[in-house]
């Protein structure tokens, strides 16, 4: 192709490009000015994703790094499964110290208002386990606000303590009353024999 078919290509294109300008109209030039706002928020912050995605690469390349020289220095019985054990009871109650648990427990359900009128104990020691399960029965009524903040903070509160059974029930459709039945494991650390 000769340099003057080429400038008349480009004119051409050029002169379409006009036309369809023109005929765009104030909706059309919205809609392009639009476009062009979406195209840069969308880009932006890619942009700064993957620069971010890079620096927590490289962080955790670091940290490897880091982790592995270190891995020299460390004693291994600070990270053996016998020691990550030992600190872990450590954090739990003793068997002995299940009144205490009970009375915080209790004392929790005052001060959300949660009226506890019966509950059951169960304590439960298997001979090859670590550890002893004092299950926890408790009945009660009260609102649903009061019932959610003293389960939070009786989970919160109470070390070595789970929920394993949580049910509601209103007796009445417009009572705001609800009849809950909570069943806790408290984990108690056993004594070597």
């Amino acid at each position: 192709m000769s340099a003057s078919a080429l400038q008349a290509a480009a004119d051409r294109w050029r002169w379409q490009l006009q036309l369809a300008l023109r005929q765009l109209g104030p909706v059309g030039w919205l809609a392009l000015a639009l476009g062009a706002v979406a195209a840069m928020l969308w880009l932006g912050p890619l942009h700064a994703s993957r620069r971010e995605a890079e620096a927590l690469r490289s962080d955790t390349a670091e940290l490897a790094r880091q982790q592995q020289a270190s891995r020299g220095d460390a004693q291994p019985d600070e990270r053996s499964p016998a020691r990550q054990w030992a600190r872990f009871e450590d954090r739990l109650a003793p068997e002995t110290g299940t009144s205490a648990a009970v009375a915080r427990v209790i004392a929790i359900a005052r001060h959300h208002g949660v009226a506890l009128n019966q509950a059951e104990f169960k304590l439960s020691t298997a001979g090859d386990e670590p550890m002893s399960r004092y299950t926890l029965v408790l009945p009660l009524q009260a609102d649903y606000r009061s019932i959610r903040g003293f389960v939070r903070e009786v989970l919160r509160e109470v070390p070595g303590i789970a929920l394993q059974e949580f049910s509601l029930r209103r007796s009445e459709l417009k009572s705001p009353l609800l009849t809950a039945r909570l069943q806790f494991v408290l984990f108690l650390a056993r004594r070597s024999s």
